[in-house]
């Protein structure tokens, strides 16, 4: 009897551990991915997790891929030797990949697999966004130009999303940019300024354009115009009637970009210099005779060049030329030095007090009479109406005459040029 009840109890543990062998069969089940955020953004040098969450993984491993089906980790471990990525695991059943210091190259699509059969897979969607900045590293830039010419303005800048550019100008005041600001109708990486000319140069305006994406930090660049031209010649002379003995003032000026570097006064195509008696002097007054020129309004710097001639002779009238020459080109102007004639009526209508007093002495000296006398003398004595006697005393008398009339023009021409 207790061989049979044995034997019935061993049947029946046998049947309740088949029954619990079934029931936990049919419970088992395969590996799967929890629902998990499928995209992911990050910006440029942060730190970013890829998710990755698996049900049941059991036997199994977990394996991340990079953007090129390149293997990054097995299980827990890496397999790259880039330190910037490893697994973490805040709880069981995570497998999230981290990234640190992302980087614009990141971007792209990772897979997160299970290496059952057949393989499971998750697919993340990285993203990557980078704030605007410049091709190239030069914090300000100098665009030269010739006056006349169009210009381009550049600013090159890269992002993700692609930044919008905006340009903008600041008024040039003391030398520097002020906090005025222009608003230009441009949109784009360029800017073009067709006819470019000295008032568009950094003497007045510095260019700016601005770099936005909505990522931070916005960027923006200053730009300096440097518009070259020839220089612009102006001469003047003083005073304006000249007359023998006189002295005479020719100035002129000479502004351009660059600097003028050689200016000069010429005659008959001949460069004039100081002499040594002190009569002819050139000389800069434009700056003390530093050599740098003076700014001018119009966008560049102004030399000035003066003649003087202390007292005029017969051979200083004529033509003069002011040359000044730079990098651009030379211009020449010319000015004529005319001598101004006065009249014998003129002259004797507004009489200088130093005039009239040597007159008197003259006269009184002398005791010549005076040119109308003179005349009047001569008309009497017309042939038609003297006779032989008074003909051959007239004769005598104009020969008597004759070296103080001479006397008298010349001490008229004297007094007339002190």
């Amino acid at each position: 009897m207790a061989t049979k009840a044995t034997s019935v109890a061993v049947k029946f543990l046998s049947a309740i551990v088949a029954v619990v062998w079934k029931l936990t069969s049919g419970m088992r089940t395969e590996p799967s991915f929890a629902t998990t955020p499928e995209n992911v953004t990050a910006f440029s040098g942060q730190n970013a997790v890829l998710p990755c969450t698996v049900n049941h993984l059991g036997k199994y491993k977990v394996v991340w891929l990079d953007q090129n089906s390149f293997p990054l980790t097995f299980d827990e471990r890496r397999v790259i030797d880039d330190l910037r990525f490893s697994v973490v695991r805040p709880y069981i059943r995570d497998w999230n990949l981290m990234i640190r210091g992302v980087r614009p190259g990141d971007t792209g699509q990772y897979t997160c697999t299970v290496n059952t059969e057949p393989v499971l897979s998750k697919l993340i969607n990285f993203d990557v966004k980078v704030s605007p900045r410049f091709l190239d590293q030069s914090t300000n830039q100098l665009v030269v130009a010739q006056e006349g010419d169009t210009v381009v303005l550049s600013c090159n800048v890269t992002g993700k999303p692609e930044p919008e550019v905006t340009w903008q100008r600041r008024v040039v005041s003391g030398g520097k940019a002020s906090y005025a600001v222009e608003s230009l109708a441009t949109l784009g990486p360029q800017l073009v300024i067709k006819n470019a000319s000295r008032n568009s140069s950094y003497f007045h305006f510095v260019y700016e354009c601005l770099a936005n994406n909505g990522i931070p930090p916005a960027v923006n660049r200053q730009i300096r115009l440097a518009v070259h031209y020839a220089p612009d010649v102006a001469v003047t002379v003083r005073p304006s009637r000249l007359r023998l003995g006189h002295a005479a003032e020719l100035e002129c000026s000479a502004a351009a970009f660059p600097v003028v570097d050689d200016v000069f006064w010429e005659r008959r195509r001949q460069r004039l210099a100081s002499t040594d008696d002190g009569r002819k002097v050139v000389e800069r007054v434009d700056d003390g005779g530093g050599g740098g020129g003076a700014p001018v309004d119009g966008g560049g710097v102004v030399v000035t060049l003066r003649l003087l001639i202390r007292a005029l002779g017969a051979v200083d009238f004529g033509d003069y030329a002011c040359v000044a020459s730079n990098s651009v080109g030379t211009r020449r102007k010319s000015v004529a030095i005319v001598e101004h004639m006065v009249s014998e009526g003129q002259h004797q209508a507004t009489p200088s007090k130093r005039e009239s007093a040597l007159q008197a002495m003259t006269s009184e000296r002398l005791s010549l009479p005076t040119p109308g006398d003179v005349r009047q003398d001569r008309n009497k004595m017309s042939p038609s109406r003297l006779t032989v006697s008074e003909k051959s005393l007239a004769s005598d008398r104009r020969r008597s005459w004759h070296p103080a009339i001479l006397m008298c023009c010349f001490a008229r021409l004297l007094t007339a040029y002190l």
